[in-house]
């Protein structure tokens, strides 16, 4: 079966014609966002419209479009690539490399004539790479980036859309406005005096990233406080670090915190924010817990001039916050002792979440 489904759109082997007609032959019971909508509200209280194809326009799509828009009193606008390694409008997959970092053509001129209509719009974004949507985010009340979701992914976004089910993913990777601005990326060195600058473009809106590593935002807030570390740690210690961590909205939700550090002063440059630690962490409204970090300064290790794994002294700064951009506590210690060779370095710290 997998050799006949693997020839051309010709070829009288082939079990199915499209994309739709395969979900339904081989995976029945998966259900598109349309049809969940369908499924929660009505079918009466959803309009649905296809604007275009992947690469190329659908006559009267546009029109259709707008047509449903100037009905509806919110947008969901379901946007992205596709991916598979033998379909020609894939956009990414195993063996597909692709210049274009957004989305293709068709969808943002869709788009454009979707935002002038001025209606609330929730873009979701469903791709197996990091796009760079910043016309999108400007102009959407909400952006749900989706990866490739699989077989139940529809239930997971209309969960989110409904409030079902309240958000609480992070970004592990940067996100970028434009190709230019690669390679972009948390861990870079230190060029600048601000380590919070990035390389400076002719457009000085474009030296930062569409989204920072890390990013996630959910629909109740939550307060860092409290923060004790130790003052100093030795070169073979462990760094102790503990904070507060409440949920000050109106919902119980889930935090995501991360722990980062910064060697101020090295024999080589060091990443301006280290990632070191991070744990999700589970909060009713008006809930705090305290979370313990265990850092083994092995984390903090590098290879030197000689090209040894070292573990140097120095001055080191911490930072705790809800993303690599959204620093909420931060402090000063400082590592003491000789300066000692380590055969194997150490990735994860340790932590510990604790009831109050």
């Amino acid at each position: 079966m997998l050799r006949q489904n693997l020839n051309s759109d010709e070829s009288s082997n082939k079990v199915y014609k499209t994309n739709e007609e395969f979900v339904q032959i081989f995976y029945p019971d998966c259900t598109s966002v349309k049809e969940v909508l369908e499924g929660e509200f009505g079918k009466d209280q959803v309009l649905h419209a296809n604007g275009c194809s992947m690469f190329k326009a659908i006559d009267g799509g546009i029109e259709s479009v707008k047509s449903a828009v100037q009905q509806a009193d919110i947008v969901i606008a379901v946007l992205g690539g596709k991916e598979s390694m033998i379909d020609p409008e894939a956009t990414c997959g195993e063996n597909k490399d692709n210049i274009n970092i957004g989305l293709e053509k068709p969808q943002l001129e869709m788009m454009e004539e979707v935002f002038k209509l001025n209606k609330p719009v929730i873009s979701i974004i469903i791709d197996g790479r990091p796009l760079s949507t910043p016309f999108i985010s400007e102009h959407s009340k909400a952006v749900l980036y989706s990866w490739l979701p699989a077989q139940s992914g529809a239930e997971a976004i209309v969960n989110i859309l409904t409030g079902r089910k309240n958000p609480s993913g992070k970004l592990p990777v940067t996100i970028v406005k434009e190709t230019g601005q690669i390679p972009m990326y948390n861990s870079r060195l230190p060029l600048y005096v601000d380590i919070n600058e990035w390389a400076e473009y002719i457009k000085t809106n474009q030296n930062a990233p569409l989204y920072p590593f890390g990013h996630g935002l959910s629909y109740t807030q939550f307060e860092y406080c409290d923060l004790e570390y130790d003052g100093t740690v030795r070169t073979d210690g462990e760094l102790n670090v503990e904070l507060k961590l409440r949920n000050v909205g109106q919902i119980a939700g889930e935090e995501v915190v991360q722990l980062y550090i910064r060697d101020k002063v090295s024999s080589v440059a060091r990443p301006v924010k280290q990632l070191v630690g991070f744990v999700r962490v589970a909060l009713d409204v008006n809930e705090t817990k305290k979370i313990a970090f265990k850092v083994n300064m092995k984390q903090m290790a590098f290879h030197d001039l000689n090209m040894n794994q070292v573990v140097e002294p120095g001055k080191m700064e911490v930072f705790i916050g809800a993303s690599s951009q959204d620093i909420r506590l931060k402090g000063v210690f400082e590592i003491i002792g000789e300066k000692i060779i380590v055969e194997r370095k150490t990735f994860s710290s340790k932590v510990k979440i604790s009831e109050m």
